[in-house]
């Protein structure tokens, strides 16, 4: 039996959203135990903050997948009027490459909290199940804690990347200007949107 039929079987015995709090919780015990310790960090936030996590700490996917889950976390955010951040720094830091356009999304490791006090962990991947079921991914994400560390490559409302990529993400000056490079080295025409 593979993975993928030991998880599917496993999301029929016990639900989909109760595998999903099970893998969490098996995330969380095996892997980050350690860095979420109590520490003497206060903090206070007018308002929640979910910080989409890509950090090396798990296997992430690829870039689409760990795009995907980026978007779905901000789609959250965006319904709920909470504050959306992003620390991507494996395999690099992704403003190498994007920045942020409308959304102020940065945050850097030196500003991360981890004190399991005021910060949840939630974790989801493939075998959570929960891409387009967007109102389990929801009652999921929901904490009542003011800081939430979310690793996903769920998808929900795909037809609103474009949407979401705009809003989020420009170039850099370094991916703009190799872009541009190419785009005189062919001769071509392409324009950027």
């Amino acid at each position: 039996m593979t993975r993928y039929e030991k998880m599917l079987l496993l999301s029929k015995m016990i639900g989909r959203k109760n595998l999903s709090k099970l893998q969490s919780i098996l995330k969380y015990e095996i892997s980050f135990r350690k860095i979420y310790k109590s520490n003497e960090q206060r903090i206070s936030r007018d308002s929640k903050m979910y910080i989409f996590m890509v950090d090396g700490r798990t296997l992430h996917g690829g870039l689409s997948d760990r795009l995907r889950g980026a978007f779905s976390v901000y789609d959250y955010c965006k319904k709920k009027g909470y504050v959306f951040k992003i620390l991507w720094t494996y395999p690099e830091k992704l403003q190498n490459y994007l920045v942020p356009a409308s959304v102020e999304w940065e945050i850097t490791p030196e500003e991360m909290i981890y004190d399991r006090r005021i910060v949840d962990f939630k974790f989801f991947n493939s075998y959570s199940f929960m891409d387009n079921d967007e109102e389990a991914y929801a009652k999921l994400l929901d904490s009542n804690k003011s800081i939430v560390h979310v690793y996903s490559n769920v998808t929900i409302h795909e037809e609103k990347y474009e949407e979401y990529f705009q809003e989020l993400f420009k170039m850099s000056s370094m991916l703009n200007r190799a872009f541009n490079e190419q785009l005189e080295a062919i001769g071509s025409n392409y324009s950027k949107r």
